[in-house]
């Protein structure tokens, strides 16, 4: 295991330092086309076919716009031809532009063949690196920057480490199977450790840095707080709502026993709260796995595998809870009513409130 993770380290930051390209979308410049109507009248571009495109130039430092031809069109800037019969990608310096044209530049593509989706035109922001360009995406407020990131995972992998060499009994549950039927749910007493126990709190402090890092690199901004690039600001927030996860974890335990306590159900709370924990850092470190290819292969631009990271939590967080209703089934075989009664309220509710906040987006 610590072999592993040392190797998991080294090749996130080889791929941060050894990166030469990013090219990461920024922004579509499609919404700034015009075209010229019937009397000649300069219109926007509304999805229609056309000859002649053109936009002007936007006046941004250190930024390139990349441009990509389906079909063979000519690139006209201003009244002087750039390329002629261009189709492929090419970039265009913006600096190098307005330093050569007094009046704002212009843009012009014509061609007789092409059709919606042949041309596409967006902006970057140029990034030194120690070893040359490269092409990276315009840091805005509220997403997440791979310095804070990197610095959150590095974290992460130094807690784990912690996590399995003083609290053994516990990571193995976290990461065994934690779906298994077999005594770890059947006597609280033997088989599950006091919940507010140092084990169950290191327990509940590593998986909630996970799921913070894991909602701001998903895009979500948990009460306000927001993020900035600077990781300086964000890091902090990060952990600060890593915080705030944790002790909602231990109020959704308080909750527990208040309503079991209604139904008799003494043992209850332990047992789906501590399976709860242990079976979200299994899906949560399956996640942010997910969200590591996307870092050092797509560099943060991978929609799919954001997608497939909700969808994954969506389906699990189902599962979880009609197997948890038929785990404690066998406690109180006879008590299938007052079990779904009790579940409704401590499971049921909070998850489908998970599960509408990730679809949200």
């Amino acid at each position: 295991m610590i072999r592993t993770l040392g190797t998991l380290l080294l090749f996130l930051l080889s791929s941060t330092l050894f990166a030469q390209k990013d090219t990461v979308f920024v922004k579509d410049l499609t919404s700034s086309w015009q075209t010229f109507d019937e009397p000649g009248l300069s219109v926007p571009y509304i999805e229609q076919e056309s000859e002649i495109i053109y936009f002007e130039v936007p006046r941004e430092t250190g930024s390139l716009i990349k441009i990509e031809c389906k079909a063979d069109m000519d690139l006209w800037v201003n009244d002087q031809i750039y390329l002629s019969h261009f189709r492929g990608i090419t970039y265009i310096n913006l600096d190098s532009l307005n330093n050569n044209h007094l009046e704002l530049p212009t843009l012009t593509f014509f061609g007789t063949d092409w059709h919606e989706g042949d041309l596409i035109t967006e902006l970057y922001e140029v990034v030194h690196t120690s070893r040359e360009k490269a092409y990276g995406k315009i840091n805005e407020q509220g997403h997440l920057d791979k310095n804070s990131y990197l610095i959150i995972l590095v974290i992460l992998i130094l807690l784990v480490g912690v996590y399995r060499r003083f609290f053994p009994g516990t990571f193995s549950k976290s990461y065994s199977n934690p779906l298994s039927f077999k005594l770890r749910g059947l006597s609280a007493e033997d088989n599950y450790q006091n919940f507010l126990g140092f084990d169950n709190l290191m327990a509940i402090i590593y998986l909630s840095i996970m799921a913070s890092l894991l909602s701001y690199y998903l895009g979500y901004q948990m009460v306000k707080l927001g993020i900035t690039p600077s990781w300086e600001v964000s890091v902090p927030i990060i952990l600060l709502v890593a915080i705030i996860g944790a002790l909602m974890l231990i109020a959704k335990f308080l909750w527990s026993l208040v309503v079991s306590a209604i139904f008799q159900f003494r043992d209850f709370p332990n047992i789906q709260n501590q399976d709860y924990i242990h079976f979200l850092i299994l899906l949560t470190t399956l996640c942010l796995g997910l969200s590591v290819i996307d870092y050092t292969q797509y560099n943060f631009t991978s929609e799919f595998l954001r997608s497939a990271i909700i969808m994954i939590y969506v389906i699990m967080l189902i599962f979880f809870q009609f197997w948890m209703a038929i785990k404690l089934d066998k406690l109180y075989s006879h008590r299938k009513l007052m079990i779904i009664s009790y579940l409704c309220t401590t499971e049921f509710l909070p998850s489908f409130i998970i599960i509408i906040w990730l679809l949200k987006s």
